[in-house]
Order: C-alpha cells, then sequence, then structure tokens
C-alpha cells in the first residue's frame, strides 16, 4: 500500500498500518479510558480490563479457541521469551538445549 507520498512500506516485519476499524476501537483507550487493565481498584481500570476481556473473547471465537488460552503481549520480545521459555519449562525432562541459529532475533538468542 502506498502511502501519502507515493512511498510503498515493506517492513511490515517491525511494524505495520493499524487497520480504520481496530484504529477506531481503541480511539477512546488513547483518549479517554486510558487505565490499566491489569490494575485494580478505580474505574478506569476497570473499563480497560473489560475491554480487554471482551478481546480476549473475540479472539478466542474467531480461531475457535478458550479465552484463557488467548494471551496479549506487548511485542516480539515478551511473545518470544513466552513462547520459547514456556515450552522449554513445560519440556525440561526431554533435555536441556535448544538448537538456533545466530540470524535469529536477538530476542530469541537471548531466551
Amino acid at each position: 500500500m502506498k502511502d501519502e507520498n507515493g512511498i510503498v512500506y515493506l517492513d511490515n516485519n517491525a511494524t505495520t498500518q493499524v487497520d480504520e476499524m481496530v484504529l477506531a476501537e481503541m480511539i477512546p483507550f488513547f483518549t479517554q479510558h486510558y487505565g490499566n487493565p491489569s490494575s485494580r481498584y478505580y474505574p478506569q481500570a476497570e473499563f480497560a480490563k473489560k475491554a480487554v476481556e471482551k478481546s480476549r473473547l473475540q479472539c478466542a471465537k474467531l480461531i475457535g479457541a478458550k479465552p484463557q488460552e488467548i494471551i496479549f503481549t506487548g511485542g516480539a520480545t515478551e511473545s518470544n521469551n513466552l513462547a520459547i521459555k514456556g515450552y522449554c519449562f513445560a519440556n525440561s525432562t526431554k533435555g536441556k538445549h535448544i538448537i538456533s541459529s545466530l540470524i535469529e532475533h536477538r530476542s530469541v538468542l537471548d531466551a
């Protein structure tokens, strides 16, 4: 997709344009309801928490999963750590090494 200057952006592994429907849903959370969904005891946090749980349910339904199987992360590093370390801890009786290559993302190698 070309931007307003006619430039085509191809590095969608780093970042990508937000779909207009997603942006419309998120605007209130950037401007009015910006509470921390993991906090307690104040209205903005409760509102944000309900929105996250609604999103979790929608994502689960979309892919046929259970809501508790949906985990939202802040980015690639957190996701890679969760996946790699989670797998390793769950399978520690099968061995204690991982084979990777030097071309892996830094967050994969660091995990």
